[in-house]
């Protein structure tokens, strides 16, 4: 009698499988590098705006106070189009507006918070400031809001461009510490009084 044995008899990738395994690979590879990419380079272009926004407003701080004299009022999450001290006059003298097209008002920074303007003597030396604020609330909302926080690398990072002593817990830009400012937000010194 004939015994019918099947052969078992392994066989190996062929070279075109093993191609087009390492193609799909590589494909992988590359997509989440792209992707790793993408976020690192949405974040420098956040970055790059609100920097840019926060140099304008510095300059139109400064049109402001030689036109009138003086600094303009705070325009934080309570302020409307109306109370928006760069596009109403407020009944200031000299007022020479509107100084920005929208105001800032309703204006945000790239992580959803309000962008703001603040007067404060963070020093306790007599002597006035303009802060801007990135705030971590959204315009028109409340201080518990908290959904426009801007992320600690990113505060690092804008202070790192904007401020000589690369400390954020000093120096004309800083995380909020207690002071009128949150933790989660960014206020940088924009005008003092020398």
């Amino acid at each position: 009698m004939f015994s019918s044995r099947k052969k078992t008899q392994y066989q190996g990738f062929t070279l075109i499988e093993l191609i087009v395994v390492m193609a799909i690979i590589a494909i992988l590879s590359t997509s989440l590098i792209m992707i790793m990419n993408v976020g690192k380079q949405t974040g420098n272009a956040k970055v790059a705006k609100i920097v840019s926004e926060m140099r304008q407003i510095h300059t139109i701080i400064a049109y402001y106070v030689v036109d009138t004299g003086r600094f303009p009022p705070d325009c934080r999450l309570d302020c409307t189009a109306n109370t928006d001290p760069f596009l109403n006059s407020l009944g200031i003298d000299g007022w020479n507006g509107p100084y920005l097209k929208e105001g800032i008002w309703n204006r945000t920074h790239p992580w959803g918070g309000h962008l703001g303007i603040y007067n404060w003597d963070s020093n306790s030396d007599g002597k006035a400031e303009v802060w801007l604020i990135l705030d971590d609330d959204a315009p028109g909302t409340n201080a518990s809001d908290n959904s426009g926080r801007v992320p600690l690398e990113f505060l690092q990072r804008i202070n790192d461009t904007v401020d000589e002593d690369s400390d954020l817990n000093s120096g004309d830009f800083f995380r909020g510490d207690g002071s009128p400012f949150a933790s989660e937000e960014g206020a940088w010194r924009v005008y003092q009084v020398e």
